[in-house]
């Protein structure tokens, strides 16, 4: 499929899987991400040519968006994208596909918020048909199960972010059978991945001065510069609530809140909590609270419609 990059299809699954990324000739990136990625099962060997196969960058990610590319690069860009690294491994016996990636951003929020754009681009996709779900891989993740008829191709597969990365497992299988395939080299995949690439104390979020409040201009782009986080809310923010019975403890990643308390910092804007709350705090198994760090919130019951992306 063209829509590499979240594993769903805008122009087919199986056209995809023989479209190249172009590798990057610069040195190799520290860390080496390509360790980070696990081993395939058994049985599976790396395709060279496939989509994934080696060091990306975020030029190369951006054209899976198709003719959105100019708009995933800005958000990139805007995310803070470091490095990226994926391979591609084939099973010759079932016609299945494995593809796996990380992308290393500058800090946790970017990650977090590219992880709400890539589930609101392939939820839009037609050959979605519903979110896959998972235990033990945290909070930040999206499942996803996509289909087509001819030829037959069956997607399974999840997204997640640990620390300032976030990473991606895919099955695709002539048969609706990878599931559970996905599910646990998911869970490997989350296990083996260190808590971050880049130390939390170096991430932007924490090397701002929070006794400052919002400039005018950040309250006047707030909802402008949270654009895709507010989208992402709106059309999923059902995937975001901790699956729990009981109410839940507090995230472990909390949102960083003005002096006054109006306020969240998404990454590059302060964005006012009576318009939206952070798509990545901690929710009560109802929905209608979220954790700010020291309280529970009531979440807005009319949240500010985004105008739509240009």
């Amino acid at each position: 499929m063209s829509r590499v990059a979240g594993f769903l299809v805008r122009a087919g699954i199986a056209t995809w899987l023989l479209l190249p990324l172009s590798v990057s000739a610069a040195s190799s990136p520290s860390p080496d991400l390509g360790r980070i990625l696990i081993a395939p099962p058994p049985g599976y060997t790396a395709s060279p040519t496939a989509t994934y196969h080696g060091r990306f960058t975020a030029q190369d990610f951006a054209l899976t968006w198709g003719s959105n590319s100019a708009t995933g690069l800005s958000q990139l860009s805007s995310d803070g994208f470091v490095d990226g690294y994926g391979m591609m491994w084939k099973e010759a016996a079932t016609g299945r596909y494995l593809a796996e990636f990380i992308i290393e951003f500058q800090g946790g929020n970017g990650a977090t918020n590219w992880l709400g754009s890539e589930e609101v681009e392939n939820k839009a996709d037609s050959h979605y048909q519903h979110a896959d779900s998972i235990d033990g891989i945290g909070t930040y993740y999206y499942g996803v199960h996509g289909a087509q008829q001819s030829p037959a191709q069956v997607l399974d597969g999840f997204e997640f972010v640990k620390g300032n990365d976030m990473l991606g497992v895919a099955f695709w299988s002539p048969k609706d059978d990878v599931l559970e395939l996905a599910r646990t080299q998911t869970k490997r995949q989350y296990d083996a991945a260190p808590v971050w690439t880049i130390p939390s104390a170096q991430w932007p979020e924490n090397n701002r001065d929070v006794g400052q409040g919002p400039s005018l201009a950040d309250m006047n782009q707030g909802i402008i510069g949270g654009l895709l986080v507010i989208v992402a809310l709106l059309a999923g923010g059902g995937f975001w609530f901790m699956r729990r019975a009981e109410r839940p403890k507090p995230a472990e990643v909390k949102p960083e809140m003005s002096p006054d308390g109006q306020f969240w910092w998404s990454g590059s804007t302060w964005v006012a909590t009576s318009e939206m709350p952070p798509p990545w705090a901690q929710r009560s198994p109802d929905g209608a609270y979220w954790w700010d760090g020291q309280k529970w919130r009531a979440v807005p019951q009319n949240p500010v419609s985004a105008p739509a992306p240009r």
